[in-house]
């Protein structure tokens, strides 16, 4: 029996909890224990570990209805779980042969020595935003972390991996390439009957030229430039033209009310989507589109990116964030370097004829679903002994 201890965010059913389901088709000895760190979540895959711990609150309610003091909390009381939780680890004589860590936190450098005491190595894996959205003296406790850490895990030769090894000063000993699957790619490639004008109608979106702006309702994918820019050129645009703004988490309703009266002045027809979407709408959703477009001010190897190429989708998307080892087999973006290119931008991708991503491109994104990467995960980071030389 390989016992497991995952510390991440419980709502990432997407990514954790389809990482977990798959490695145990693979290895049905693997036994997972979750800690979330979310204690506004409950997880979907709750019933398929074998011990399930929340971070708790120690201090009264209405401490945390306070903006400027509720982030300060909400970590003490991250530390302090954990240090719990550790605790009573050593006192059952739990011990763990991995202990990995999703999304990565300044707070865990604190907790790291902890740790190790639980687990035979600890493995971080950054996700993108928690690094490249890092402020300075966050990223200060990231390098410390990863001083006290056995590997760290990322994706071998994206820009990404570049990134990290800069901004953490991770040494090449530690990195480990080991990408996160993408469970909707497995979802796509199961569907394969679904047409793009099925799935049209599936939205309702017949006849339409669909148009969707970013991936979740991030300030950060800038829908507000985005459409602003749109609205510029509306007349160069397809008469039929509807924008698709995917707003299922991320972002407040502040932000999202603002969207909504933008679009509404916009007088395009439009559609914004707030409730999750079931592996059958993403899927139709992607085939749907004829145009996505990419703007957030950085990413990492964004599974949405991803989804759309596999579709063969034009993406039009920003100079400021790469992908090489998706345009290893040439550039499938059209791209721009400022917003006042984006319309640009957007009209070459409209215009053009053909399709810029090669079928050796979709071939090797269909290896990135957990169905191919699980059991890669389970024989080289859970099981493997390599992490004891």
């Amino acid at each position: 029996m390989t016992r497991i201890l995952i510390i991440g965010n419980g709502a990432d059913d997407k990514y954790i909890g389809n990482c977990l389901r798959e490695c145990r088709k693979c290895d049905t000895d693997l036994v997972f224990d979750f800690f979330n760190t979310n204690l506004e979540e409950t997880s979907s895959f709750r019933s398929e570990v074998n011990q399930y711990v929340t971070v708790k609150r120690h201090r009264p309610n209405w401490i945390y209805n306070i903006p400027k003091v509720r982030g300060y909390f909400n970590q003490l009381d991250l530390c302090i779980s954990l240090r719990d939780f550790i605790g009573v680890c050593q006192n059952e004589n739990i011990y763990y042969d991995v202990c990995q860590i999703h999304f990565l936190n300044p707070i865990y450098a604190k907790i790291a020595d902890r740790l190790k005491k639980i687990s035979r190595k600890v493995v971080i894996t950054p996700w993108g935003s928690d690094v490249l959205r890092a402020k300075k003296y966050q990223l200060r406790g990231l390098r410390k972390l990863v001083q006290k850490s056995n590997w760290v895990t990322c994706t071998q030769g994206s820009r990404f991996e570049k990134d990290i090894v800069t901004l953490l000063d991770i040494p090449k000993e530690k990195l480990y390439n080991l990408p996160i699957g993408i469970a909707s790619i497995d979802e796509i490639l199961s569907r394969p009957f679904i047409t793009d004008e099925q799935a049209k109608r599936v939205w309702g979106f017949e006849g339409k030229y669909v148009i969707v702006i970013g991936y979740n309702g991030s300030p950060a994918h800038n829908h507000i430039k985005v459409i602003k820019s749109l609205v510029f050129m509306k007349k160069q645009l397809p008469t039929n033209t509807i924008l698709v703004c995917p707003m299922t988490y991320g972002g407040n309703p502040v932000y999202r009310k603002k969207i909504k009266r933008l679009l509404w002045n916009s007088q395009f027809e439009n559609q914004i989507l707030e409730n999750y979407l079931t592996a059958e709408e993403l899927v139709c959703l992607r085939k749907a589109t004829d145009l996505f477009i990419h703007a957030q001010n950085t990413d990492a190897n964004s599974g949405t990116i991803a989804e759309y190429l596999l579709c063969r989708k034009k993406i039009v998307n920003p100079t400021w964030i790469t992908y090489p080892h998706y345009e290893t087999y040439g550039s499938p973006f059209y791209s721009f370097s400022n917003f006042e290119e984006l319309p640009q931008a957007i009209m070459k991708a409209i215009n053009d004829t053909s399709n810029k991503v090669s079928p050796l491109l979709t071939g090797n994104i269909s290896e990135s679903g957990w169905s191919k990467l699980a059991c890669k995960w389970v024989c080289l980071l859970y099981t493997s002994d390599a992490a004891d030389d």
